[in-house]
C-alpha cells in the first residue's frame, strides 16, 4: 500500500494498520510534514526555521506551535504532543517497508533528522517531470520581461515578491508578468502594482510562457521536494 501523504488523515496510524493487515507499506517523503505539523517549516514571521525537526524541547519550536495553537493548549501540552508526535513517526518509519524520496537532497535531511538507520528503507525517485524541450531564446526589445511563475502565497514568496517589486517601482523599462494563481489578498496587490496577471496555466502551456521572459523567478521562500 502506497501512502503519498498522510496529512488531513486525522492519525499516523494508517502505515500500522496497513502492516498489521499483511500490506506492503510504500511511504512518499512528499514534503516535511513528518518533521513537524508546520510542514513548510516556517516561523510566524515567514522566515525559515532551519530546524531539523520539531523538537519537544526546543523553546523555538514551542513557540511556533503556539502560535496557531488553541486557547486551551498550554506549553506542556504542545510539549508532549511534539513528544508523541516523534515517537509515532519512528513508529512509521519501522513499518514502513519502502521510504521514497524525489531527491538526494530530501533523502539527506530525512537521515539527518531521524539517523541513518532510515538509510537502508530510502529510494530516491525524482518527480515526474515531462522532456518540454528548450524554449526558445526570447527576442529582446526595448523593455525587460521579469516573469514570475508562482501560485502565489506566504510560503511561495508572495511577500516577499511584492516587497521586490516595491523596489523595482521606479524602472520604467520593466514589464512583470505573473504566470499562476495567486490568493485574493496577494491578487489585488498585484494589480495594484501593474503587474500582467495571466493566471493558471498548463504544463504544455510553460514552454511558450517561459520563452515570452527574458528572466524567469521563482520566488519560494521554504525548501521546496
Amino acid at each position: 500500500m502506497h501512502f503519498q501523504h498522510l496529512l488531513d488523515w486525522g492519525t499516523l496510524e494508517l502505515p500500522a494498520i496497513a502492516k498489521r493487515l499483511g500490506a506492503t507499506v510504500v511511504l512518499s517523503l512528499h514534503d516535511y510534514y513528518l518533521f513537524c505539523p508546520i510542514f513548510d517549516l516556517l516561523q510566524p514571521e515567514g522566515v525559515p526555521c532551519g530546524k531539523a525537526f520539531a523538537c519537544a524541547d526546543d523553546p523555538d519550536c514551542l513557540r511556533c506551535l503556539a502560535h496557531d495553537a488553541g486557547a486551551e493548549d498550554t506549553e506542556e501540552s504542545l510539549r508532549d504532543y511534539l513528544a508523541a508526535r516523534r515517537d509515532k513517526l519512528l513508529e512509521v518509519f519501522l513499518h514502513a517497508d519502502v521510504l521514497i524520496a524525489p531527491s538526494d537532497y530530501v533523502k539527506a535531511k530525512f537521515e539527518a533528522a531521524y539517523g541513518l538507520e532510515l538509510a537502508p528503507k530510502m529510494r530516491v525517485i525524482p518527480h515526474g517531470i515531462a522532456d518540454l524541450g528548450k524554449a526558445k531564446e526570447p527576442t529582446r526589445g526595448g523593455r525587460f520581461r521579469l516573469g514570475v511563475f508562482a501560485n502565489l502565497t506566504r510560503r511561495k514568496g508572495a511577500d516577499m515578491l511584492l516587497d521586490t517589486i516595491r523596489h523595482l517601482a521606479s524602472r520604467r523599462n520593466l514589464d512583470i508578468w505573473h504566470f499562476g494563481g495567486a490568493e485574493e489578498r496577494y491578487a489585488r496587490s498585484l494589480d495594484a502594482a501593474g503587474v500582467q496577471r495571466t493566471g493558471v496555466y498548463r504544463l504544455e502551456q510553460l514552454r511558450q510562457r517561459a520563452a515570452g521572459v527574458d528572466l524567469a523567478l521563482v520566488p519560494s521562500v521554504y525548501e521546496e521536494t
